[in-house]
């Protein structure tokens, strides 16, 4: 299967014949073949020409030559018909793309949920460490391990209000 496009880069026949049976008898299999038309081996959506060969335009050539801004990933962003890239913050716990400021920033939101949930947890957790510490039956090891799961949540509920009020 061949696909035509013509200098333009306008699709306009795709054909059941291989490029080589084609161009033994071009006029006669299709009579609107034109010199300056290009063949292709697959349908092409952006077809773009380089070095005399058709292929498929690049998300980045998508985006700096059709201004196709809806490909831009989080982080990027056009700079002097340049694609530019901004790595993550390492300290950022739950990173968002700001495309007005082109800056990675804490999305406060998840942020105070994630804070109220683990707020929940540790509370649920310091009730079953009271229940446990007044229970006869408890297992050995029982206590430590809740203290050292209390300790971990605390930690963690101290760093994310940190971020959370900075």
């Amino acid at each position: 299967m061949i696909y035509i496009y013509n200098k333009n880069l306008e699709f306009k026949i795709s054909l059941n014949y291989t490029k080589e049976e084609f161009f033994k008898n071009a006029k006669l299999i299709y009579k609107d073949f034109e010199e300056t038309d290009y063949i292709c081996g697959r349908k092409l959506d952006y077809p773009f020409l380089e070095n005399g060969e058709l292929r498929e335009m690049t998300r980045e050539e998508k985006i700096l030559k059709l201004n196709k801004v809806e490909l831009l990933q989080p982080g990027e962003y056009i700079e002097n018909d340049k694609l530019i890239y901004i790595e993550q913050h390492k300290d950022l716990l739950f990173p968002i793309w700001d495309n007005v400021i082109k800056k990675w920033k804490e999305n406060k939101e998840a942020l105070r949920k994630e804070y109220k949930n683990k707020r929940l947890e540790y509370s649920k957790l310091k009730k079953d460490y009271e229940t446990l510490k007044n229970d006869e039956f408890a297992e050995d090891g029982e206590l430590e391990y809740l203290e050292i799961e209390l300790n971990t949540l605390k930690n963690e509920i101290l760093e994310l209000k940190k971020k959370l009020y900075k």
